[in-house]
């Protein structure tokens, strides 16, 4: 029988968003995210293949782009680490952090995947193999993993994931009629519970500078965060942790953003930081996308994609994320590079970076949406800024500059700069509007 936890509040659905997304656009929306500068670790990537070779052979190089935060993944796995019960195999891990060190990049670990002989559910098949989607058979083999791990890598790994995407089986069907897991974690929600506090109290022991996130659902409702904070799991987190994957950062991250926020606030733990640990979108250029494979999914140009990743970034810190990783720079589908052997930034990629310059190091005072044209005041003591970023949602849109905001200079999303009249044609690509003085 399946049990849902009570919840002191109604739970949030696909319905309450669009209906938010409906309502915020008609109306003027303000945000006035935290008055700090953005840090370079909310700029995170997946980079797949530094060190694993690509199916044709070839590696991924450094990226030509600035970054904080790696989310690893190929190769960086429980399963992986701990192969057999007597075995351990550090060296990938030990590699990229190396490598992470030397560009000054914080190194996030995702620490689910059971290998199978640690596994409640062996024969249960995973994305990742027999048994990686439950939970280990014994508590004590999860906690001799994760005291390995922090204790090994101290100081090294800066942040711990609990588990990737998690369904819940007291919430709803995680397991196929033939077998197959449905989601990268099918058990209880009382387990990942407990995982994640045994977790949090060795990791903080052995590794007391390391960051502890909750495990990352996703989707478009908050029954998985509810289910989670419900059962306690909130008292053993230094972050909470959610996959928001947009379609429009206007319509659909906003009010998952606050829908996840209100369920953190209800529970008591709205001082937490929330992250964005992974999100994306797909974007043509790198191998053949069948669309099939991506129904009711928009398939981006790189073009199409710049401006959408420059506001998801420039909304995801003024709604209140800590931290945005982009899935992926080297994949196929989802990549940010033109080509992953020279580290080129396709434009999509191109945008990151210019967003990255604008925000790292400024205060985003406040970002004001109203008549589909939003405007996001910015201020940086060094390098000196100070001006607007502005955009529209829809077609295009006639902004009249006003003299107080002291406006000379216009900088577009692809870096071009030029003096500023008394108004600006807006688009669907954020440029910046530079105050007198910079």
């Amino acid at each position: 029988m399946k049990v849902i936890m009570p919840r002191p509040r109604a739970m949030f659905c696909l319905g309450t968003v669009l209906a938010l997304a409906l309502t915020t656009a008609a109306h003027a929306q303000t945000l006035v995210p935290e008055q700090k500068p953005v840090p370079k670790e909310y700029f995170g990537m997946h980079i797949h293949k530094l060190v694993r070779p690509h199916r044709d052979g070839t590696r991924t190089v450094i990226p030509q782009i600035g970054l904080g935060a790696w989310r690893l993944s190929d190769g960086a796995k429980w399963s992986d680490f701990n192969p057999s019960q007597s075995l351990w195999n550090f060296g990938l891990l030990d590699l990229y952090a190396n490598i992470a060190a030397q560009h000054g990049w914080s190194v996030h670990l995702n620490i689910g995947v059971t290998p199978r002989w640690a596994s409640s559910r062996p024969s249960e098949l995973g994305e990742w193999g027999y048994g990686t989607a439950a939970e280990p058979a014994d508590m004590e083999t999860w906690k001799s993993y994760v005291r390995e791990l922090a204790t090994r890598f101290k100081g090294r790994i800066h942040a711990y994931e609990i588990w990737n995407e998690p369904k819940y089986s007291d919430l709803e069907r995680t397991v196929a009629n033939d077998g197959r897991a449905l989601g990268s974690y099918t058990g209880t929600s009382a387990k990942m519970v407990e995982m994640t506090k045994l977790a949090y109290l060795i990791i903080k022991s052995a590794s007391p500078g390391a960051i502890v996130v909750s495990p990352s659902p996703t989707g478009y409702t908050d029954d998985r965060v509810n289910l989670f904070l419900a059962r306690g799991g909130g008292k053993f987190v230094d972050a909470m942790a959610f996959h928001f994957y947009p379609r429009s950062p206007e319509r659909d991250l906003l009010p998952r953003v606050a829908m996840i926020r209100k369920a953190m606030k209800d529970y008591g733990v709205g001082n937490l930081p929330l992250w964005n640990t992974e999100s994306g979108f797909i974007i043509s250029g790198l191998e053949p996308i069948d669309p099939a494979q991506f129904p009711d999914t928009r398939i981006f140009t790189p073009a199409e994609a710049a401006p959408v990743v420059a506001r998801s970034l420039i909304l995801g810190w003024a709604a209140g994320l800590s931290r945005y990783y982009f899935y992926a720079w080297d994949d196929g589908k989802y990549g940010l590079t033109s080509d992953w052997t020279t580290g080129e930034p396709n434009l999509a990629g191109q945008a990151f970076e210019q967003t990255r310059r604008w925000l790292q190091g400024s205060v985003l005072k406040s970002c004001v949406g109203k008549s589909d044209i939003w405007n996001c005041e910015i201020q940086r003591a060094e390098p000196f800024l100070q001006g607007r970023i502005v955009w529209t949602t829809d077609a295009s849109a006639n902004l009249v500059l006003r003299p107080e905001w002291e406006i000379t200079k216009v900088e577009t999303l692809a870096g071009d700069v030029m003096p500023a009249g008394s108004s600006v044609k807006l688009t669907e690509s954020p440029m910046l509007l530079i105050r007198a003085g910079e």
